[in-house]
């Protein structure tokens, strides 16, 4: 198993490859920021794995403390993993979501996909940036360098995917 990432922040080649891509699973198309991809092996159980790998990361005890309050989603294909905020209005909203799912891509097989989304929060906080005309890929950048977690969240990433798929099988 390969996880591949994206080079770091702010270098030309991480601007590059940080591209704009649709959401997995058939809803509205919403803009976001490939942050991982892993091969997965034949013979690992899609169900077992999904649940392991997202329990491994809101459990594991490397991971914590977060600057933000987790709310993990089983999605058919995957999870949603958000990173949570209150409004002014006391109402708790999501800031970003990073979306995890498995998709059958031809030649590789099985493929983890973990993408950033914007949450329903993130312009009211001001984590987009000042102008909230700016192109996609600029807010999503902008998200992506204020929300911290997500670094800690995707480093953490290659051994709970290595212990999820030993545990799957």
């Amino acid at each position: 198993m390969r996880i591949r990432k994206p080079p770091a922040i702010g270098g030309q080649q991480a601007r590059r490859q940080s591209s704009i891509v649709v959401a997995a699973g058939g809803t509205a198309a919403r803009d976001s920021i490939q942050l991982a991809t892993a091969r997965l092996p034949a013979d690992v159980n899609r169900a077992a794995f999904l649940y392991q790998w997202a329990s491994t990361l809101t459990t594991n005890g490397r991971n914590l403390p977060l600057a933000l309050p987790l709310k993990t989603d089983v999605l058919p294909d995957g999870f949603s993993m958000s990173l949570l905020r209150v409004a002014k209005d006391g109402a708790v909203l999501s800031v970003a979501d990073m979306v995890a799912t498995v998709e059958a891509v031809a030649g590789s097989g099985d493929v983890l996909m973990v993408r950033l989304f914007e949450g329903e929060a993130a312009a009211e906080l001001g984590l987009t940036g000042r102008d909230r005309t700016a192109p996609p890929e600029q807010r999503l950048q902008t998200l992506l360098e204020a929300c911290v977690d997500v670094s800690t969240i995707m480093q953490t990433m290659q051994d709970a995917i290595r212990r999820a798929v030993v545990m799957s099988r």
